[in-house]
């Protein structure tokens, strides 16, 4: 699991519980890319944002970076460059109750 910022992990310690919650995203899928015609690699990320129950097929993942204050996106995909986000385990913890917790 990750919780996005736009510019600052401090986004995510000063948001209200609701909109942590609307940051909530899990780690759906990594993939590796090659642009054509540059020897420059990318990473691309699919996340799902934590609430989502629909099948997969039923979801349309959006592109780009998260932006504070956006429309709430089901999916996202984008690439590792534009990826902000504190993650679980390491930066925040998640207890049974669903509260997110900082660990840094």
């Amino acid at each position: 699991m990750v919780l996005l910022y736009e510019k600052s992990p401090n986004e995510v310690w000063d948001a209200t519980i609701k909109e942590r919650n609307r940051r909530l995203y899990k780690v759906a899928g990594l993939s590796a890319m090659r642009m054509k015609g540059r020897n420059v690699d990318y990473a691309t990320v699919k996340l799902l944002h934590n609430e989502e129950a629909r099948p997969s097929k039923d979801i349309k993942a959006k592109n780009g970076a998260y932006k504070q204050g956006e429309e709430l996106r089901p999916a996202i995909i984008m690439l590792h460059t534009q990826l902000n986000a504190l993650v679980q385990g390491y930066d925040f913890e998640i207890n049974e109750l669903g509260e997110i917790r900082r660990l840094r």
